[in-house]
């Protein structure tokens, strides 16, 4: 695996509550226009859409002013698919799921969890066929994968912070995110499953896991613009996902592609965090205005 970049911060504060009402508000799609929904994500000294156009200037301006000031950074969402894409496991109607061979001994026989780069190092089917829409959907067993449209614009724009490797024969790419952060623990939260347990007997990952970031103070900045990102640690749960974040450049990048495949929630800033809080103490419910962009292709 390449070199992770990790980005050390005191330890932030978990902010409760607005959790479920911002993950509510993000999946009703909320309508924004472009200039409306990157008025705040760009660093201040940057009018909304007079950022420079992409290239080796404006890289190294961004780079310079980053260091002084706060980069925005999103939480990416995927769009449901119609159809189950299963990288490592067999389904069949009316059965149990099965592992493929290639990736028994990675596979927790008991809860089916598994190390993420351990089985991206070991490679991906080259006869598998994909079914998906748009330029980046996530698959039934919690990986990110983009077609080489998107393939193509992450290397023009010189992208951080993955590695990509070749899926079956329809131009898909599986992403490893190999830039990883500090971030709160606290944010993820064990629940029981079905047969009251937490954590599997076998290999002592948590079973069912439940929370997402909304704070920029629960999670730390990447040492690097123009990146995707993930946490240090894994996000445990059966069929789960590392939460994938990017940049305020990466965004707006893909939002002017017209990229399709998803959403981005900006994670609020204290101010914003404060007012949330006090908003939802005196019972009422707010979100911030131009959080949410739309990767819809428009």
């Amino acid at each position: 695996m390449g070199a992770i970049g990790v980005a050390n911060s005191p330890r932030p504060v978990t902010l409760a509550g607005a959790e479920s009402k911002r993950l509510n508000a993000t999946r009703r799609g909320l309508g924004i226009s472009n200039r409306q929904g990157w008025r705040t994500a760009p660093p201040a000294i940057f009018s909304h859409w007079e950022l420079p156009q992409p290239g080796p200037s404006h890289t190294l301006l961004y780079t310079r002013v980053s260091k002084t000031l706060p980069m925005r950074r999103y939480l990416f969402s995927p769009d449901d698919q119609d159809w189950n894409n299963w990288l490592l496991f067999v389904e069949k109607d009316d059965e149990p799921l099965q592992v493929k061979p290639k990736y028994r001994t990675l596979v927790c026989p008991e809860c089916l969890q598994y190390d993420r780069d351990k089985v991206f190092r070991r490679g991906f089917d080259s006869e598998l066929r994909i079914r998906a829409r748009g330029d980046i959907f996530q698959t039934a067993d919690g990986f990110y994968c983009v077609n080489e449209r998107l393939r193509g614009i992450f290397q023009k724009h010189r992208i951080q912070g993955m590695k990509l490797k070749k899926l079956g024969k329809g131009g898909w790419y599986v992403v490893s995110l190999t830039l990883r952060v500090n971030a709160d623990r606290r944010v993820y939260k064990t629940e029981k499953d079905l047969d009251g347990r937490k954590f599997c007997p076998l290999c002592k990952r948590a079973l069912s896991v439940y929370g997402i970031f909304e704070f920029e103070k629960q999670i730390d900045s990447p040492k690097a613009a123009r990146a995707l990102f993930t946490t240090v640690f894994d996000r445990e749960g059966v069929h789960s996902s590392p939460d994938l974040l990017i940049t305020d450049d990466v965004v707006k990048i893909l939002k002017e592609a017209k990229i399709k495949g998803g959403s981005c929630d900006r994670l609020w800033t204290d101010e914003e965090a404060r007012t949330v809080a006090a908003k939802e103490k005196a019972g009422a419910e707010w979100r911030p205005p131009g959080t949410l962009i739309l990767l819809n292709g428009k």
